[in-house]
């Protein structure tokens, strides 16, 4: 996602310079202008500069987009905040739980950065059908107007439409509950092999429950409908790009999650962030019967097909 998003700045305009923790990534950014490890076959802008020094690559920035995997966030915001332009604009593309605080990670970023005006990107955007030109609608949310306004014109192209919202809250747990869902969709293709009818009906409750829990958690109803919530959890369900669709069939399979861990060399957001969601819904007195599916089925316990059928109307 990082590279994808410096890809489509860097051809608006804007001057990129990357951070990446292998030095071998740096050193064929800067020499060849490609990214194989995480963007294979796609071509950069030769405008784009790696360097492996976090400080370096933030101090001058009018606006820090942190790409991180949530697990590595923490280390990746060591110490950086001293480093960071009083005015600069921080845009939070990760979305997942911390695994410290087992909260929201878009509240470790706030926390990390005070002071510093905020935007959260959210949506269905997979890197590599957008960064060749797929096209891609997103949302920004920030609860400040100039904010989500500047990150939008960094964003915003003929294939890239933003839109923009001040419901922070919607915004993050949608892209957080959605990685949950989609890993159902991936279980179901492989053990039970399920129709496009019952995959719809799937959605449309998946996306429902969405919406009842991140109402309660302060998250506007309609943010779950929209590009944020139904949106960005259909692209990540039914495409074959998607980490957690993929983590969800190997689990279908008969493999446990630590062989899935081990075959996929990353466990997969929708593993570490369905536990928390249930211990939320549970907390506020949600009905989840699909995401508690999810969660069995994480935990290789039996689960049954009847509890997501009743779950549907």
């Amino acid at each position: 996602m990082g590279t994808a998003l410096a890809h489509l700045m860097a051809n608006n305009g804007a001057e990129v310079v990357l951070w990446d923790h292998f030095p071998e990534v740096v050193e064929e950014i800067n020499a060849a202008h490609t990214n194989t490890r995480y963007l294979p076959n796609i071509s950069l802008p030769p405008s784009i500069r790696a360097v492996r020094d976090r400080s370096a690559c933030v101090c001058d920035a009018d606006t820090i987009v942190l790409a991180v995997p949530s697990p590595f966030v923490r280390a990746a915001m060591d110490g950086l905040s001293s480093h960071l332009r009083r005015e600069a604009l921080v845009l939070n593309t990760v979305k997942g739980i911390d695994p410290e605080s087992q909260r929201p990670i878009f509240e470790t970023i706030r926390n990390e950065f005070p002071g510093h005006r905020h935007c959260l990107l959210a949506g269905p955007a997979i890197a590599n059908e957008f960064s060749r030109g797929g096209m891609t609608a997103v949302v920004v949310a920030s609860g400040n107007s100039e904010a989500t306004d500047e990150a939008a014109s960094l964003l915003e192209s003929e294939t890239f439409r933003v839109a923009t919202t001040d419901d922070v809250a919607g915004a993050a747990l949608g892209g957080l509950f959605k990685n949950c869902y989609a890993l159902l969709f991936g279980y179901l293709d492989t053990a039970v092999k399920a129709g496009r009818n019952f995959e719809a009906a799937l959605l449309t409750a998946a996306t429902r429950e969405m919406a009842d829990l991140g109402e309660a958690l302060g998250g506007c109803r309609i943010t779950f409908f929209g590009l944020a919530g139904l949106g960005d959890l259909a692209a990540t369900a039914f495409s074959r790009d998607s980490h957690n669709r993929k983590c969800g069939g190997l689990l279908g399979s008969g493999k446990t999650v630590a062989e899935v861990q081990k075959e996929m060399s990353v466990l997969p957001e929708g593993v570490r962030t369905v536990d928390p969601v249930v211990a939320w819904a549970k907390e506020h007195r949600v009905p989840l019967p699909i995401a508690t599916f999810v969660q069995k089925i994480v935990a290789g316990e039996k689960a049954e097909i009847r509890h997501l059928t009743e779950a549907l109307v």
